[in-house]
């Protein structure tokens, strides 16, 4: 609680300061979401077994800052700097402050746009429209089935994003070797190597898709965990207005593999949905409804269930989460 308050008081420090040093040349912008819930999980013991009043089980509560300053000759500058976890107990001491997001760089409608820092992979940017429920904390159908959606990569790399030419988009992503050593574990360590990624993307009328692609982050042959894989995934949607489709189909390699399905309704100002995943390699299965409605202005409520289904080994079986919840953004 004592760093959420330090946290929280830098950044007004900093948005008061940039806002009456030169409001004129640089807009910024402080935002954030707060997400406080209830939930239930059969499948993760005591106390989540029984019900417990928590944070976090639809979005990842969050503040931060994002401006733009002109730059000149048709360049603006720009950063974000974002902190999660603001809700819960303190932060590990090896965990930055800005832990979500923390990046700067230039852009222009004639050339596009670079980014060097941490911020959302490639493959997530790409792909995380493509999940109706905003890929839910805990009960996303993709996630209790196993298959990474919204891709492997790390988010410490540079970036650099095309303008948008009749709808289509490209995105082209790079980790250095020496942020992928930091960022896996064991042999997929040892051997771990520079990466790339690219997506390419298209979003007019009722019709959006992507095609996403991450190189594998290691040489490690055994592939111990799904950042150690290649991945690719492609992704649709089409809004009917009455209803919206969503479809996607991830390869993160051996067991992470499969495919989600989603179908979205508008019914009294709410969303209402459903999402089917299956990983493809495992068997494994995720059943997720959803629905939410702003209550209030900026205030959303929610209520989440998914169902995961394990098809084989020690814990093999069906698990069930719940989640409701108000989401408050500023």
């Amino acid at each position: 609680m004592k760093k959420t308050l330090i946290a929280l008081a830098a950044l007004a420090s900093i948005s008061a300061f940039a806002q009456t040093a030169a409001p004129a040349a640089t807009g910024v912008t402080v935002y954030g979401l707060i997400d406080i819930s209830y939930m239930k999980d059969s499948s993760a013991g005591a106390p989540y077994s029984d019900g417990l009043l928590f944070n976090d089980r639809n979005s990842t509560s969050k503040i931060g800052l994002k401006g733009s300053t002109d730059a000149g000759s048709g360049f603006k500058a720009n950063f974000n700097l974002e902190a999660g976890h603001i809700l819960i107990s303190a932060k590990p001491a090896t965990e930055a402050l800005f832990n979500r997001q923390a990046w700067a760089g230039l852009s222009s409608e004639k050339f596009g746009e670079v980014r060097a820092g941490t911020q959302d992979s490639v493959a997530f940017q790409a792909n995380a429209g493509f999940d109706l429920n905003g890929a839910a904390n805990d009960s996303q159908a993709a996630a209790l089935s196993g298959v990474p959606t919204t891709g492997n990569g790390g988010k410490t790399l540079a970036q650099y994003i095309t303008p948008a030419f009749g709808g289509f988009k490209a995105q082209l992503g790079y980790q250095p070797k020496g942020d992928n050593v930091a960022l896996l574990t064991g042999a997929d360590a040892t051997l771990a190597k520079a990466a790339y990624a690219v997506a390419f993307s298209y979003a007019a009328g009722p019709l959006a898709a992507a095609v996403s692609y991450e190189s594998a982050a290691s040489d490690n042959a055994t592939l111990t965990t799904s950042l150690g894989n290649t991945w690719s995934g492609v992704s649709a949607s089409y809004d009917f207005t009455v209803a919206k489709l969503v479809a996607t189909y991830a390869n993160g390699g051996t067991n992470f593999k499969g495919y989600n399905l989603g179908l979205a309704v508008p019914v009294a100002g709410a969303s209402i949905g459903v999402q089917y995943s299956k990983n493809t390699d495992t068997n494994g299965t995720g059943v997720e409804l959803f629905a939410n409605k702003e209550v209030l202005k900026n205030t959303t409520a929610y209520v989440d269930y998914g169902k995961k289904h394990v098809d084989t080994g020690a814990t093999a079986g069906d698990y069930d989460v719940y989640s409701l919840g108000l989401i408050w953004t500023f």
